[in-house]
């Protein structure tokens, strides 16, 4: 029975390391960028990544068209 706690002990921790909150987003950029996880009382960064997907993000907040948008207007 004892020699079973170091199994138990690690199948409790990868139950709590993905315990799920029930809001999420990801961000894509041809690979996951940015994984948050939250509800009313915690936020979670799960993964994230620095690169140009950022400045994208901050001109979509700001209704700035995008450079895909722009190529996609050429079109």
């Amino acid at each position: 029975m004892l020699s079973d706690a170091p199994a138990y002990a690690k199948a409790q921790g990868e139950t709590e390391a993905h315990r799920m909150l029930p809001n999420g987003m990801d961000i894509w950029h041809n690979e996951k960028v940015l994984s948050i996880e939250w509800d009313a009382a915690e936020l979670k960064v799960i993964k994230f990544e620095r690169g140009l997907w950022e400045q994208e993000v901050l001109m979509l907040a700001e209704g700035a068209p995008t450079q895909e948008h722009l190529a996609q207007r050429k079109l």
